[in-house]
């Protein structure tokens, strides 16, 4: 090795091997670094130990009634409305468009199973938090009583569904549960099929077991597998509203009855055939029917006697050999408060001519006014009705005429319309066939005594989510604006001179629809500011403040 010499008096080679190393200060310094940065470490250690105890403490501290209602604050229960009245949802329709998909086609497209984190029951995870949020989250009914159930189609999704389900009833108390179960449309195509059956089998048991029959108040099932239907006789004593949603047509409904229900008042259809399902017809309030032969609906309105509200949506065909005497002369519903009607082409539409509502309070339409419903809707009660809803309109033949039939109306709600008719209706309300527009060069003073309005009890408009076909923009124009803001100075005029305290009211959502322009701004601040006249205005679920 170089540098490396023999001694010259013996010979001998040195063994470096051996040799003391000359860095041990290098080193000795190293360590003391280590030891500076431990020393650091658990310092911050330390630090975070004691804000967690602190925190702990604070936590613990809280009386447990308090720590119950931030809870149910940050942990609202899921909301099961949307599939009670029946709206569109992904998981519930089935691609339209194309041909129909064959059950292997369609179980390619099933969503991903969820993610493990999203199949731990939310109230569990306050329990992460310490022993004493565990033990407040577990006896707060309030976080328990209700449960968005979205199995996948087999037996390891159904059995942990089955096992949340459980855990939900042991803890909901006695105040019931709300229960929603979804399979997705395109596994409902294999409900058929036995294998399907038996792999759902742990939840149909946890479903249908005795604790989960008496403490069921509203179940929604949506695609469920049909030998689960019948099964809805079989011991709900405390059920009080019922939503059954079925989107695949191949599927076949055996007939079941639901008159061994005895606390049931609203139920939603979608989809099933009213000669599947036996009713019980003297007890319910609320019936909400989607996708079924219109005759069926008619039927299940005149015998369900003391229903307070029945609305439609999307009627199929009719069966014309069952058509003959329904609604053949003027049926009187003394008890119904809300009506919704939509297919007004269809030619059994036509009967609604033969109802008679004394009682009506809320009367909705889709798409149009039914075809001679002209004595449907002057036989309307003048002492009750206050709102007339219409979804979905583009064009109206016989809007004046409708308008001029209903003066009683105090609110018009006008939903998903295209532009151009809620321009129309804004034109007509600030107009009459008996008097020249208002939008003329005499309506700086209009002559209260001698004129002639449409809806002169009107006090609220809301207009929401319009439809804009030609309009790049997607917002209503300035002069759209202009025209409502004189429409409201007329109204607003004559709601003060009435003297009767009260402020009319005009909501327009979403907000992306409004853009007022210089004229209507000018006269809604002299309206609100200068004059102080009895308006609110709400853009987005916002009042509109003009300074």
């Amino acid at each position: 090795m170089r540098g490396i010499q023999k001694c010259s008096h013996c010979g001998h080679t040195p063994n470096t091997e051996y040799t003391i190393p000359n860095d041990i200060p290098s080193l000795q310094a190293e360590i003391q670094r280590l030891d500076t940065f431990i020393h650091e470490l658990n310092a911050q250690r330390a630090l975070v130990l004691r804000k967690l105890n602190q925190l702990s403490s604070t936590t613990g501290a809280l009386p447990p009634e308090l720590l119950s209602t931030i809870f149910t604050h940050a942990y609202p229960p899921p909301s099961l409305s949307p599939r009670i009245n029946l709206q569109t949802l992904e998981a519930d329709d089935p691609v339209s468009g194309g041909p129909r998909l064959s059950i292997a086609a369609a179980t390619a497209i099933l969503p991903d199973p969820p993610a493990r984190e999203e199949l731990i029951a939310k109230p569990l995870t306050l329990g992460a938090v310490c022993n004493h949020w565990r033990q407040v989250a577990r006896e707060t009914p309030a976080l328990w009583s209700a449960i968005d159930l979205r199995p996948m189609p087999s037996r390891l999704s159904s059995a942990v569904a089955a096992e949340r389900l459980g855990l939900y009833s042991q803890n909901a108390g006695s105040g019931g549960l709300n229960v929603q179960i979804v399979f997705h449309w395109s596994a409902a195509l294999g409900m058929i099929d036995e294998a399907f059956e038996r792999a759902v089998q742990p939840l149909t048991e946890v479903l249908f077991s005795p604790g989960l029959l008496s403490q069921t108040r509203i179940l929604v099932l949506s695609n469920p597998p049909v030998a689960w239907l019948p099964y809805l006789s079989t011991g709900f004593l405390n059920l009080h509203t019922l939503a059954l949603i079925c989107t695949v047509p191949a599927l076949e409904h055996s007939p079941f009855s639901l008159t061994n229900v005895p606390s049931l008042r609203n139920v939603s259809i979608r989809g099933i055939n009213n000669f599947s399902i036996t009713l019980p017809f003297n007890q319910l309030e609320f019936l909400n029917l989607r996708d079924m032969p219109l005759d069926s609906m008619i039927q299940l309105l005149l015998f369900c006697t003391n229903l307070k509200t029945f609305r439609t949506r999307a009627s199929t065909r009719s069966r014309v050999s069952n058509t003959q005497q329904l609604l053949a002369s003027p049926v009187i519903l003394n008890s119904i408060e809300y009506f919704e009607w939509q297919d007004p082409y269809d030619p059994l539409s036509t009967r609604i001519r033969n109802l008679r509502l004394p009682s009506l309070r809320y009367l909705h339409f889709h798409e149009d006014f039914p075809t001679s419903g002209d004595e449907f809707l002057r036989n309307l009660p003048q002492d009750t009705l206050k709102t007339l809803h219409l979804t979905d309109f583009e064009y109206s033949n016989v809007l004046s005429e409708v308008l001029i039939w209903l003066p009683q109306i105090e609110t018009l709600v006008l939903e998903k319309c295209n532009s151009e008719f809620v321009t129309e209706v804004i034109s007509l309300l600030g107009s009459s066939p008996q008097s020249p527009s208002m939008f003329g060069p005499s309506s700086s003073s209009p002559d209260f005594s001698n004129s002639f309005v449409l809806l002169p009890k009107l006090k609220t408009l809301i207009i929401t989510s319009t439809f804009f076909m030609d309009d790049p923009s997607d917002a209503f124009s300035s002069e759209f604006f202009a025209k409502l803001a004189r429409v409201l100075a007329d109204r607003v005029k004559r709601i003060k001179k009435a003297e009767n305290g009260e402020a009319f009211r005009l909501e327009i959502t979403p907000v992306q629809d409004v853009l007022w322009g210089p004229e209507a701004a000018r006269i809604l601040r002299d309206m609100l500011v200068r004059d102080a006249l009895p308006l609110k205005i709400f853009a987005g679920g916002e009042e509109v403040k003009w300074n």
